[in-house]
């Protein structure tokens, strides 16, 4: 545990690059506040709430154990979850709304991961944290993250499910006309063989039915029961 922190250390400096772009985590002072805070936070509740995303999971329970706060390595995690926030907003027919009426199957590529949101979450909230305002020992943050983490979810599953009944309208449009298309053949062919005819040969059908099952050829309900 003591070399990964030593390497997080030159590997994730607390505070972005020049490169990085400024009005993410203002100032170093309010990073190592917020940093702490959460992992006050993450220790009380023993990694169970999703704040423990700051900490990486393979060094978690060693953590959590040693009870340091592994402020560099939770630092390399805040520039994850900045990362993540900097790019752009996944743009899938789901995400969009884009999905076309006459789409037959859900699409793909979604990237709006349980994961991302959670990450996405915590970075704002650390962009917008005031330690002046924080009350130690009250779990503020991880009430915080865990409601707005539910409300990301319902809302993603809300596009989910709007997405579901575009494509279960589809299928419905699909499926009623093929059978307007099956009953204009049935009435075609009716009127091509006569009523009399027709009958007779839906008459037949059946009863060859009937003998295919009667002679075993088709199981039955009742026999497919018995060998299950």
């Amino acid at each position: 545990f003591a070399q990964a922190v030593n390497f997080a250390s030159r590997a994730c400096p607390t505070r972005p690059g020049p490169e990085r772009p400024t009005g993410i985590c203002c100032t170093m002072a309010n990073v190592d506040a917020f940093l702490r805070a959460a992992w006050e936070e993450v220790r009380a509740t023993r990694g169970s709430m999703p704040l423990a995303v700051l900490v990486p999971k393979d060094i978690r329970e060693e953590a959590l154990a040693s009870e340091d706060c592994p402020l560099q390595l939770m630092s390399g995690r805040l520039r994850d979850c900045e990362d993540v926030l900097e790019e752009a907003a996944c743009r899938c027919a789901i995400c969009s709304g884009g999905l076309a009426h006459d789409a037959m199957a859900m699409p793909t590529g979604c990237t709006e991961t349980r994961k991302r949101l959670l990450m996405r979450i915590v970075a704002e909230l650390a962009a917008d944290f005031d330690p002046g305002r924080y009350t130690p020992g009250a779990l503020e943050l991880s009430g915080i993250v865990g409601a707005k983490l539910s409300a990301s979810r319902r809302e993603r599953q809300g596009r989910r499910q709007a997405a579901r009944r575009v494509v279960r309208a589809a299928w419905l449009v699909r499926f009623h006309e093929a059978s307007r298309k099956r009953c204009l053949r049935l009435d075609a062919l009716r009127n091509s063989l006569g009523d009399a005819a027709f009958l007779q040969m839906v008459q037949d059908q059946v009863d060859r039915r009937r003998n295919k099952v009667n002679d075993g050829m088709v199981p039955t309900d009742a026999q497919l029961w018995q060998t299950t």
